[in-house]
């Protein structure tokens, strides 16, 4: 998108976080900082483990040309295979294998015990209505010494908060189409909040047999308050005080050695 054919508010939130509105990432792009993270940990040409790939939207005609290589992991990873409970991830375009995990199974991954270099949970663990469960397969298949990296919401930040309140009521339908008019319907899953915070995941990836929990917290451009001037003032001025360590942050990023 030029800059010239932006609304004010986008030429504000450009000013604000340069690229987040002309196609590059911002500054403080979330996605960009998680995968520069998970990079820079897994080792070369890893066996890759997609937990929750989903149908790959991001590697489709409206993802990101910009970030595509990075959210591919490549040269690191040498194989990577997706699962997800929905059969929407046989049809992910960035997966050299994918398998549909099923109920009459448990759930149970279907690869072999030690199988994996590394996990990658993006945006999944709040989805989870028991992460121990899916936490103690992921340890199982995933070698020694190897590290499951995931990106999920910390629960005490604002936009969660106001989520779990209203997230299922009309007015939380409403916010949630005025602040992401471009989310389709298949994109939205039911969420938990069961391992959100940084004590409730260090217990649950310990409880699960990893050795070290490691977790950080990340906060990009407040996306969910693009839609009006006043709003995108409100977040920015709000990111800047969170980027001093003085309030909440969005993301919580996990990466826990097996």
């Amino acid at each position: 998108m030029r800059a010239n054919t932006l609304s004010a508010v986008d030429r504000l939130a450009e000013r604000f976080y340069p690229g987040c509105r002309t196609g590059r990432p911002s500054p403080v792009d979330g996605t960009v900082a998680f995968y520069r993270e998970v990079f820079g940990r897994i080792a070369d040409q890893a066996i890759l483990l997609d937990f929750g790939a989903g149908r790959g939207a991001a590697f489709g005609a409206g993802g990101r040309p910009t970030v595509r290589d990075l959210l591919l992991l490549a040269p690191k990873v040498k194989r990577r295979i997706g699962v997800d409970v929905d059969p929407a991830v046989l049809e992910n375009p960035a997966l050299d294998e994918a398998r549909v995990l099923k109920s009459e199974d448990q759930y149970r991954i279907p690869l072999a015990t030690a199988s994996v270099d590394a996990i990658l949970a993006d945006w999944v663990l709040e989805h989870l209505p028991d992460p121990l469960i899916p936490l103690t397969e992921c340890r199982r298949v995933l070698k020694n010494g190897g590290i499951l990296a995931a990106r999920t919401p910390n629960s005490w930040h604002y936009s969660y908060l106001i989520s779990r309140a209203f997230g299922s009521t009309w007015l939380g339908k409403t916010l949630l189409r005025i602040a992401q008019p471009n989310r389709l319907s298949e994109d939205i899953f039911r969420t938990y909040y069961r391992a959100n915070t940084a004590r409730a995941a260090r217990r649950l990836f310990a409880t699960a047999g990893f050795r070290r929990v490691d977790t950080v917290t990340h906060e990009p451009e407040p996306t969910y308050l693009m839609f009006s001037w006043p709003t995108l003032i409100l977040g920015w001025a709000y990111e800047r005080i969170a980027r001093r360590g003085l309030l909440p942050r969005a993301s919580l990023l996990i990466f826990a050695t097996a």
